[in-house]
This record gives structure tokens, sequence and C-alpha cells, in this order.
């Protein structure tokens, strides 16, 4: 089991994003998948689980 984090950014340029790290080495997370608000983002195993971004509390603007 590799232990994960996401992180909101509603000031990135373009537009709010969700980004996944995990698969930490040496202190530090890789990131695993980058998408927009709006989009849906998955966490692998052990939570399979797909996450929809629209409803976080970050609007995407687009």
């Amino acid at each position: 089991m590799s232990p994960c984090t996401s992180w909101w950014n509603a000031w990135q340029t373009g537009g709010a994003i969700a980004t996944l790290h995990g698969e930490p080495r040496n202190g530090t997370y890789r990131v695993l998948d980058t998408v927009l608000s709006g989009e849906e983002i998955h966490l692998p195993e052990p939570f399979d689980l797909t996450l929809d971004t629209a409803e976080s509390p970050v609007p995407p603007l687009r």
C-alpha cells in the first residue's frame, strides 16, 4: 500500500486543477495524475476510487 495525497490548486494558470501524488521515495512524492477541475481523477489501490472533481469546492474556469 502506497500513501497518496491530493492537492487542489484554484489559482493555476488556465484553470483550477487537482493533482494526485503517491509512491514516495526519499521523502518525495511522484505526480501520479493531474486533471482540470470538472474532470475525474482515479485513486489507485487500496482505494480504487474515481473522484469527480466537478463536486469540488473549486469551480472549473472554462
